[in-house]
C-alpha cells in the first residue's frame, strides 16, 4: 500500500519540521530566559525568568506547557532560549515524541495569539482560520 502516499512516519516529520519552522517565524523559540544559580529540575521552571519584561507574560504561558510535560533537569546558571528548553527538557525518556509534542504545543500558542490579534482587529474569517489551525496542530 505504499503507492496510497507518505507513511504515517513520514507525515509525523514533516508536520514536525512545519511546526519548527512556524515556531522560528513566530520568535516564540528565540524568547530568552535566565537563572541567577544552578537550580535543580524540581525548581527550575519557577527559578527562570524572562531576560526581557516585554516577554514576561509570553514566558508564563510558555512555562505552563513546560510545567505540563514534567520539566525535569537540572540548569546551570546561564540564558536560555525557549529551543534549547525544549531540547534540554525532552532529552530523557523517549525525548523525539516529547520533544515533538512540546512544539506543537508551543505552535497551537503561537497559532491562537494570532487568532486574538485577528479578532481584535475585526478580522473574524482570518482569526477563525488561525484558530482552527491551533487546533488541527494538536490533532
Amino acid at each position: 500500500l505504499d503507492w496510497l502516499g507518505p507513511s504515517r512516519e513520514a507525515m509525523r516529520a514533516l508536520d514536525y519540521q512545519a511546526a519548527q519552522h512556524v515556531l522560528l517565524e513566530t520568535g516564540d523559540s528565540n524568547i530568552k530566559v535566565s537563572v541567577a544559580e544552578s537550580v535543580s529540575h524540581s525548581e527550575a521552571l519557577s527559578r527562570l525568568t524572562a531576560t526581557d519584561d516585554d516577554q514576561a507574560t509570553r514566558w508564563t504561558e510558555i512555562r505552563a506547557i513546560f510545567e505540563f510535560y514534567d520539566f525535569a533537569v537540572t540548569l546551570p546558571a546561564g540564558t536560555y532560549s525557549i529551543s534549547s528548553l525544549v531540547k534540554l527538557s525532552t532529552a530523557a525518556s523517549r525525548p523525539g515524541d516529547r520533544r515533538r509534542q512540546v512544539t506543537f504545543e508551543l505552535v497551537a500558542l503561537a497559532r491562537k495569539d494570532r487568532g486574538n490579534r485577528l479578532f481584535k482587529g475585526a478580522k473574524f474569517d482570518d482569526a477563525l482560520h488561525e484558530y482552527t489551525r491551533a487546533f488541527a496542530v494538536l490533532g
